[in-house]
């Protein structure tokens, strides 16, 4: 059961099979900087997780001059007329957009063809608590938790226990610090999704997102 559920959180849908890359779906390489929220669960820093829910209402403070907004994730690629604020209902994939690592991106397109970014991830069946340092700011999270920075720069996660971590051949291999407990990565170029099982058997999955483009508003 541990090997599947390794598989699941580390191949970016649950149908996938071992050995497999992780979500392909991605929107280059943008920083996430749209402020947003999934049932009223804010996320001004615009990448966020939310607690996993059957069907959540997604709410985007639109860029200036958005011509279209992109959903996109493993599992579908939708395109909507802009609107501000954006309103709209997302349902995940059932065992596919509510397990594992199945990002969803949310892309607003503008009228001079630049791009602005949103993040959301979400909560599975993992439980262990970490604190995650993080683009200078630390923070604890439960279960899952997000990272944003620039691609290259050196991050860390901590436990209260030692902890085995499991990454995707092409994402940076976290480092362990002395029993385990403590683990420092570079973070990856796009999308990332690392596991951490710990010594009573709880898990913690770790998404970071390594942006190359810091553009921001207006």
């Amino acid at each position: 059961m541990r090997a599947i559920a390794l598989a699941i959180v580390l191949n970016g849908c649950a149908s996938t099979l071992p050995g497999l890359p992780q979500q392909d779906a991605q929107p280059g390489r943008l920083r996430a900087t749209i402020p947003f929220s999934m049932n009223d669960h804010q996320c001004p820093a615009g990448a966020c997780v939310f607690p996993r829910k059957s069907t959540y209402r997604l709410q985007l403070q639109t860029p200036p001059k958005t011509k279209h907004i992109i959903m996109q994730s493993c599992h579908r690629f939708d395109v909507f007329p802009s609107k501000a604020p954006f309103d709209s209902r997302y349902t995940p994939g059932f065992w596919i957009e509510n397990m594992g690592s199945c990002v969803l991106f949310i892309t607003a397109i503008r009228e001079d063809g630049s791009k602005r970014l949103a993040i959301a991830d979400f909560t599975g069946n993992e439980q262990a608590p970490a604190t995650v340092h993080c683009n200078g700011t630390t923070g604890k999270s439960a279960g899952a938790s997000i990272c944003q920075s620039k691609a290259g720069l050196i991050q860390s996660v901590w436990f209260d226990q030692p902890a085995e971590a499991y990454s995707p051949e092409r994402c940076p291999t976290p480092i362990k610090d002395g029993n385990g407990s403590r683990w420092e990565y570079r973070i990856g170029e796009g999308l990332c999704v690392y596991l951490f099982v710990l010594r009573d058997g709880s898990r913690h999955k770790h998404t970071t997102w390594g942006f190359t483009d810091a553009a921001v508003d207006p």
